[in-house]
């Protein structure tokens, strides 16, 4: 029992730990997602630190930039390898040569 507390997972991976937490956010995760073996609703410490894995919440992380599955100082500039909307500043993750080589 989290006395004065919530129940969430440390990061999100389906190997993490239900601890207790100051904060959480709930989402719903599909089966497979982020290691998790079947689909339903997941409750995730909020307030990770950088480093730590967030799949694409970021929600999760202290800084508000879950990038490339970890929380982040901040998200992408520009020009920097991505693999997700998500991870960009501009919210645009996208090849930088016409012909899809780069």
């Amino acid at each position: 029992d989290c006395s004065g507390q919530v129940c969430g997972y440390d990061k999100v991976d389906g190997s993490a730990n239900l601890v207790c937490c100051s904060g959480r956010v709930n989402e719903y995760v599909s089966r497979n997602e982020y290691g998790f073996t079947s689909s339903g609703s997941r409750s995730f410490c909020t307030g990770l630190s950088d480093g730590e894995t967030c799949g694409d919440l970021d929600e999760v992380c202290l800084s508000g930039a879950c990038v490339l599955g970890t929380c982040q100082v901040s998200k992408l500039e520009d020009n920097e390898v991505c693999k997700l909307n998500n991870d960009c500043l501009s919210s645009a993750c996208a090849y930088s040569a016409v012909d899809g080589s780069a």
